[in-house]
C-alpha cells in the first residue's frame, strides 16, 4: 500500500510505502557478488586496452575493472608498446584510429616484439569504423574479434570470455 499527501503547492509532499515482511530468507536464491560470478566465467583476465580518447578509455577500464579484469590502459601506440611486454596481457582492446600508428599496425609491431604471451593473447579491435570492409580487414590483419563503438558492455565481456587461441575460428560482429 502506497499514500502520498501535501498541504499545498511549495510545501512538500509526504510519501508513505508500506512493504509486506519476509519472515524466513532461507527461500530466496543465494546471489553471488560479482567477483565471484565473473571468477567463474572469465578465463582471460589480464587486459590492455589502447585508445587516444581518454574519456572513452578510462570508462572502459572502470567497467572492465568492476567486471574483475586486471586493466592496463594505455593512450597511444608508444604508451601500449611500451606496457604490453611487461604487462603480459591476455587480450589487447586495441582502437584502430590511433594517431601515427593505426591499429592494424599496433597489432603487427605488437605480435613481432611482443614474445610468446601476446602472440597467444586475444585481440579486439573496437573502433568506430563499421562496414563489411572494415571488419574484413581486421579479421586480416589478425584480429579475432571487431566490436563498433560504442560497444555494448555484455558485447565486450562476451568477447573477452572466448578462448585465446581462436585463430582458426576467428569471429567478426
Amino acid at each position: 500500500m502506497a499514500t502520498a499527501h501535501s498541504e499545498g503547492l511549495g510545501l512538500g509532499s509526504k510519501f508513505k510505502v508500506c512493504l509486506p515482511r519476509v519472515e524466513s530468507t532461507t527461500s530466496l536464491p543465494k546471489i553471488q557478488s560479482a567477483e565471484a560470478t565473473n571468477a567463474a566465467c572469465v578465463d582471460l583476465r589480464r587486459v590492455l586496452i589502447v585508445d587516444d580518447n581518454a574519456d572513452a578509455l578510462d570508462t572502459l577500464e572502470a567497467v572492465l575493472t568492476l567486471h574483475g579484469f586486471q586493466v592496463l590502459a594505455a593512450r597511444d601506440p608508444a604508451e601500449a608498446l611500451e606496457k604490453a611486454s611487461v604487462f603480459g596481457p591476455d587480450a589487447l582492446v586495441l582502437d584502430i584510429g590511433l594517431p601515427g600508428m593505426d591499429g592494424y599496425q599496433l597489432a603487427a609491431q605488437l605480435r613481432r616484439s611482443g614474445g610468446e604471451k601476446i602472440n597467444a593473447a586475444q585481440f579486439i579491435a573496437l573502433t568506430g569504423y563499421g562496414q563489411a570492409s572494415d571488419k574484413a580487414r581486421s579479421l586480416a590483419a589478425g584480429f579475432h574479434r571487431h566490436l563498433v563503438k560504442p560497444v555494448a558492455i555484455d558485447e565486450l565481456l562476451d568477447a573477452l570470455q572466448m578462448p585465446a587461441r581462436i585463430a582458426a575460428t576467428r569471429q567478426v560482429n
